[in-house]
């Protein structure tokens, strides 16, 4: 009975102080500005506004493939990955998600959105004994340093969470710094990126199966350069995830 009491009256004390760091972290949807309570600032209705999609697209005749597996007859080799995973259109709402979480520092958005990826694609993952890794696309340690995070890192540790497949940081390195991909066009994005990346040590890819998580895709430059540099390592298969899709590579409906 006493400890009732004093329960209660801790609670009771404790009250107005939980109201008011409620109200002082309560924070805004990122899409449309309305009181959003959750770690992630997106609220309920346009959380379930956003298009999601299920189904991986093929790289090289991009199509979607409904049976989550590569094309036998697109896979290109040491080019692009067997398949991309994304969740949505990057001009459908997406935008102010993935500004948020690289330059307003909401990790909750690519944690939330590496474990919705990792539902769908732990339903296509092979099981023929092959060691599959999640490995993040890295920044350069100086803009790293910078920004404090890497948020390619915060999406693949959402995948990982969810399939339970080994996260892999710090072997795949940019060694070279590299322009902004922005404003650069596909020509130039290309050449930025090239010879960009290496791996520490080609025995902790070879034989292996990779997952390679960045945060958008647009001209793909990026994940086509470390899906080489990995494929060079002896990666055999890489499939890329991403949070966003900036240039419709299909026809989406």
């Amino acid at each position: 009975m006493q400890a009732g009491i004093y329960s209660s009256s801790l609670r009771a004390i404790c009250a107005p102080v939980r109201i008011a760091a409620d109200w002082i972290y309560a924070g805004g949807c990122v899409i449309c500005g309305r009181e959003c309570r959750a770690a992630l600032p997106l609220c309920e209705i346009c959380r379930r506004r956003l298009p999601v999609f299920t189904e991986p697209l093929c790289p090289v005749c991009n199509q979607f493939i409904p049976s989550r597996q590569p094309h036998r007859n697109c896979i290109s080799g040491a080019e692009l990955p067997s398949l991309l995973w994304f969740s949505g259109l990057f001009d459908a709402g997406y935008r102010p998600l993935i500004h948020a979480l690289k330059y307003e520092h909401e990790r909750a958005i690519g944690t939330f959105f590496g474990r919705r990826i990792g539902r769908h694609l732990q339903e296509s993952l092979p099981e023929d004994g092959t060691t599959i890794k999640v490995v993040p696309v890295p920044l350069h340690p100086s803009r790293e340093s910078r920004r404090g995070y890497n948020q390619s890192g915060i999406i693949a540790a959402g995948v990982v969470r969810t399939t339970g497949l080994p996260f892999v940081e710090g072997v795949l390195r940019r060694v070279r710094r590299t322009r902004d991909q922005t404003r650069l066009s596909p020509e130039q994005r290309i050449a930025n990126v090239t010879g960009a990346f290496a791996v520490t040590d080609p025995a902790d890819f070879a034989g292996c199966r990779v997952i390679l998580v960045d945060d958008v895709w647009t001209t793909g430059a990026t994940i086509k350069e470390c899906t080489r540099t990995l494929a060079a390592a002896g990666a055999l298969d890489v499939q890329a995830v991403v949070i966003a899709l900036a240039r419709p590579q299909a026809t989406v409906s």
